[in-house]
């Protein structure tokens, strides 16, 4: 059954999301810097991630506007 989350909560979960997202960014970047992946891997990985986490920011800038955070 569908769960109704406050606003709040909401935002609260897409901003651990982004910060996950950014954690996994700066992790893939450091096994890059050391050798650990490939150019080309970093390169496709680093794109996913990062497109997934404009989306993640893009939510969260929509979700402040409609709670009238900003």
């Amino acid at each position: 059954m569908y769960e109704e989350r406050t606003p709040e909560e909401m935002l609260n979960e897409l901003n651990r999301k982004r910060e996950e997202l950014t954690q996994k960014l700066e992790e893939l970047q450091r096994q890059h810097e050391k050798g650990l992946i490939s150019d080309e891997e970093y390169a496709n990985e680093s794109k996913k991630i990062q497109r997934e986490l404009v989306e993640v920011m893009d939510r969260i800038v929509q979700m402040e506007f409609l709670s009238g955070y900003r």
